[in-house]
Formats: structure tokens, sequence, C-alpha cells
């Protein structure tokens, strides 16, 4: 696809791309579409990668591993999808909500995986042994953001105010409020972790 002022086109116009990652490494970009297609592109040249077909969509979320090596997807059957980056196999799934699952993130360590969904609440994941380490309840509307502290020590959740969470327990360490009078649809955090945007 032909770049146009530094810009570049990647799919068909017919593919609805809802969701997008890119690998830490920056090689790779992932985006995921409706109908629960995955596709790994190669972020310098656009060439198609991989074509992973999640199989209980509609899609929600993907996102990569710090080490760029694992992808994770999230759907609106409560579901989490781990796939292999190189291969473009799927390596495990499970059911880790009881609804939608709107947002994933993977802690710093690479090991630990978290999850928002329309259940109202966040959970963390062992990425090995897909084992719920804890629950964070108090959001009253569906979880739509997540935002991971670069020291792997908090995060934030959005809804219908933010959250501060300890990430090794999962309890709360502070409640920021209502912002404005809207619903949180993403957040996100400064270079310095000093500074919070939802």
């Amino acid at each position: 696809y032909p770049a146009i002022d530094g810009a570049r086109s990647w799919g068909q116009e017919w593919e609805q791309w809802i969701t997008l990652s890119i690998s830490q490494d920056g090689k790779q970009v992932a985006t995921g579409s409706m109908g629960g297609l995955i596709v790994v592109w190669d972020f310098a040249t656009g060439k198609e990668l991989h074509r992973l077909l999640e199989p209980s969509p509609p899609l929600m979320c993907v996102t990569f591993s710090p080490d760029s090596k694992t992808l994770l997807s999230g759907s609106t059957k409560g579901k989490l999808y781990l796939w292999d980056v190189a291969s473009g196999k799927l390596r495990t799934s499970w059911i880790a909500h009881a609804a939608p699952i709107r947002v994933i993130a993977f802690l710093p360590d690479g090991k630990r995986i978290l999850s928002g969904g329309y259940d109202n609440t966040v959970k963390a994941w062992d990425l090995d042994t897909q084992k719920e380490l804890y629950k964070c309840e108090g959001h009253s509307v569906w979880v739509h953001g997540l935002a991971v502290a670069k020291n792997g020590e908090w995060f934030l959740s959005g809804a219908e105010d933010v959250r501060k969470w300890d990430a090794k327990t999962g309890k709360l360490l502070m409640n920021f409020g209502v912002p404005n009078m809207y619903r949180i649809n993403g957040l996100s955090l400064s270079p310095d972790d000093s500074q919070g945007a939802s």
C-alpha cells in the first residue's frame, strides 16, 4: 500500500477494524474486527503476517505482551484468548467474565493480565495458569479503560469514575471520583506516570 504524506493504509475497505495494538518492539501491529478477525501486520512494510480468527466473536480488544511474543484478545462472550505471535497459533483460552470484555492489559512483568468488562469488574490473571489472582469491584457501570504504571505497582481503571488499584493485591488505593457527566471511554498515563487523562 503506497504511503501518502507519511501515512500508510492497511487492510481492505470492507474490514471494520474496531481495535488495534502496536507491539512493544515497534515491529508489528495487530488489528481486530467485529467479526473476530485479527490480522498481524509488519509495521514497517504493511505486509500481512498472520490471520487469526477468534472462535467466539464479536471481538472487543487486542494487546501485545511486553516481550511482543504473545497477543491477547477479548470477546463479547467473556473469553480471553492467548495467541503465539510467531506462529499465529492459539495457545489457550478461558472464560474470564460473565459479560463482554471491553479492555485488557499486560502488567510490565509479562506474567499477569488485567481484563475489564461489562460486569463492572477488573480481574487479574496468571498468564501461565490462567488462574484468577484477584477481582476489583466497585464500579457501577462497564469498565472501559485501563492504564498500567510502568513500574507495575499500580493501575487505573475507568468506568463512571477513575480508580487506582494496587497491582499486586487488587486493593483500592484511591477513587478520583466522577470527572465529568459522561462515561469514561479510555485512560492514558503520562510518560512518567505522574498524570493521567480520561
